[in-house]
């Protein structure tokens, strides 16, 4: 019954945390979709393999666990929710928005017993997708004075970043090529815009370019680069109208 779930099998908590980003990245998704029974599932199997998890990561054993219920994981929320809000919940006088923030982060280094940048740098969840975690370590950087003064000195190391490609070896593109889609993040984070969302309109406006060229030739493996390069401008020209 739902009040004495078993683990069987070998459950390891590193697939658990895979299923997590999965059901957690589905709700963004849903949401653009405006599928409001679909985001309270998304949330509702998430509650629950958070209760899995939960009992899971702290039992004698990663598997053959019994759960009883998810009353503590509810309960941990709720009394971190309080603690980090005591401007809500206890006298903190605040007089701005940064200043609820700043307490936030204050906080929150001092319950993770952060006591470096460098600390808190390290706890950016290595889970999250890349262009997310860059700029989560950035904005951390960057409250600790670590920042660019302005977006034209991002967008020159991203043009720094761009020759060093160019004269990289196979031993060293990989590296460079990590070090220009960071620099490409602080751009977007000093521009005020999401790298994530940015390059996921990207990617969606290319699949209907790419679809109004498959439209005008269905055979495209039989065009030239230059022939498929003209079609390309076509679509893009008449999206654009």
């Amino acid at each position: 019954n739902g009040n004495n779930v078993q683990l069987s099998g070998g459950t390891y908590y590193g697939a658990l945390n895979d299923v997590h980003m999965e059901r957690i990245l589905g709700v963004p998704v849903c949401s653009n979709n405006t599928s409001y029974n679909a985001i309270d599932g998304n949330y509702n199997m998430e509650y629950s393999r958070i209760v899995v998890s939960d009992h899971t990561a702290n039992g004698n054993t990663l598997y053959d666990r019994t759960i009883n219920n998810g009353t503590d994981v509810a309960d941990g929320v709720c009394k971190k929710l309080i603690y980090r809000h005591p401007h809500v919940f206890a006298k903190t006088d605040v007089n701005s928005t940064e200043e609820i923030l700043t307490n936030w982060d204050t906080l929150k280094q001092k319950e993770k017993n952060q006591k470096t940048v460098t600390d808190s740098l390290k706890s950016v969840a290595r889970s999250l997708p890349s262009l997310i975690r860059a700029e989560k370590i950035q904005k951390k950087a960057a409250k600790a004075g670590f920042d660019w003064q302005n977006v034209n000195q991002a967008i020159d190391k991203v043009r720094e970043e761009l020759d060093e490609i160019q004269n990289a070896n196979e031993n060293t593109i990989n590296e460079e090529v990590g070090d220009m889609l960071f620099a490409a993040v602080n751009v977007a984070r000093l521009l005020k815009v999401e790298p994530e969302q940015a390059l996921e309109k990207a990617s969606d406006k290319f699949i209907v370019r790419f679809e109004h060229v498959e439209k005008m030739e269905k055979n495209l493996a039989d065009l030239s680069f230059d022939e498929l390069l003209s079609l390309w401008k076509q679509a893009k020209e008449c999206k654009n109208d």
